[in-house]
């Protein structure tokens, strides 16, 4: 992000999309299980009963949640995204970098 406000005038007027890794759930929680070598699983919770937890916005947030879950098509281009910031890392290589191991 940095970059993009160091460099204004490159990208005035310009829409940028704000991409990361894009994978299912059970894969974040193995990747985020293996980098700090501590178990972490995935438990789905289902739209319903994440809707009805009484949290402000639960239920939008439930509506997003089972949209990206049944639907986990890439919405942005990771190429395009690279072109801009090459240091882009993965998740698994952001972990590794910056989560303690133990």
């Amino acid at each position: 992000m940095a970059k993009i406000f160091e460099g204004r005038a490159e990208f005035v007027d310009k829409t940028l999309e704000i991409v990361g890794d894009e994978m299912p759930a059970k894969v974040y929680a193995q990747i985020v299980s293996r980098v700090p070598k501590r178990k972490i699983t995935y438990n789905h919770i289902p739209r319903g009963r994440y809707a009805s937890m009484g949290l402000a916005g639960s239920c939008e947030l439930a509506d997003m949640f089972e949209f990206l879950r049944l639907h986990p098509k890439p919405t942005c281009s990771h190429h395009a995204a690279r072109q801009i910031f090459a240091e882009m890392q993965t998740l698994e290589t952001w972990l590794g970098k910056n989560v303690p191991k133990g």
